[in-house]
């Protein structure tokens, strides 16, 4: 983070960017307590969401109905999701399986290692209706601490709800 002042003469700049350099400083040292209380927070496990063993995925979460910009590496960090390298019929992935706990409806998460495009894929089931569809993308994103600013692409089957 960049700031610029107007420091009015160059004896008031020194003072000013101690200042700046001070705030920045503080900035970053709350952003990582943040983390650590979040960290700690997941740890005692309570989480809005559990993870299924990838192995364990579940029949019919087959179908991508949003990507979102973050990349695994980020949604582990900032929401404490646990990927696994794994392969489909079409690369090799990290993947995610997770639960909503308070509707019990699980989505998957999905960043095909050899996809040129950036972000990761929100999948739902096959065969749900728009609402249904919009339903589950907006869960996923309350889940990871998203917004839908940070969606990049939703399936075109949303245009009818």
């Amino acid at each position: 983070m960049s700031l610029k002042l107007d420091s009015g003469s160059r004896s008031d700049a020194a003072p000013n960017q101690r200042r700046v350099a001070k705030l920045q400083a503080s900035l970053t040292e709350i952003l990582q307590k943040m983390s650590e209380l979040k960290r700690e927070l997941f740890a005692d496990g309570e989480r809005e969401f559990s993870q299924v063993d990838v192995e364990q995925w579940p029949r019919g979460l087959a179908k991508a109905i949003a990507v979102v910009r973050q990349e695994p590496e980020q949604l582990s960090e900032a929401a404490g999701i646990k990927f696994v390298k794994t392969y489909d019929d079409l690369d090799w992935l990290l993947g995610a399986v997770v639960t909503v706990a308070s509707s019990g409806r699980p989505f998957a998460l999905v960043r095909h290692l050899g996809s040129p495009s950036p972000g990761t894929q929100i999948w739902g089931h096959e065969g749900a209706t728009a609402t249904e569809i919009l339903l589950q993308v907006q869960e996923a994103l309350r889940v990871l601490g998203l917004s839908p600013k940070d969606v990049t692409w939703v399936t075109p089957e949303v245009s009818a709800a």
